[in-house]
């Protein structure tokens, strides 16, 4: 029986983080069109995170060591919102998922030229 109710909250848990956003992928700064931002399983800007709480709407994350959480909220189907440690919000746009490719690859795929 034990074993049961075990298995039961198991599968129970994986629908709740089904509906968390995917925040992987190359991300364009939209005031800033020439800054990128690489999130992957493991760095966001290059530095170390660990998520602490997802939802559909919001993930929140501590970069490194840090103490203070950043978040990522979802704006729409190909954006998102950074509000980082000192409170500032910066508006990205989605490039792509492919986060394989090199930053070079995501400037041309956005008309940059080097």
């Amino acid at each position: 029986m034990r074993n049961v109710f075990v298995l039961m909250l198991m599968l129970l848990a994986i629908p709740l983080n089904a509906f968390a956003f995917d925040i992987r992928g190359w991300w364009q700064l939209e005031e800033m069109p020439s800054i990128f931002m690489k999130i992957n399983e493991e760095k966001i800007y290059g530095f170390k995170y660990r998520i602490s709480k997802e939802t559909e709407e919001r993930v929140e994350i501590f970069v490194d060591n840090s103490d203070v959480p950043c978040y990522l909220d979802k704006k729409g189907e190909d954006g998102l919102l950074l509000i980082n440690a000192l409170g500032e919000q910066k508006s990205y746009k989605l490039v792509t998922r492919d986060t394989s490719l090199p930053q070079k690859d995501v400037r041309k795929l956005c008309g940059i030229e080097e």
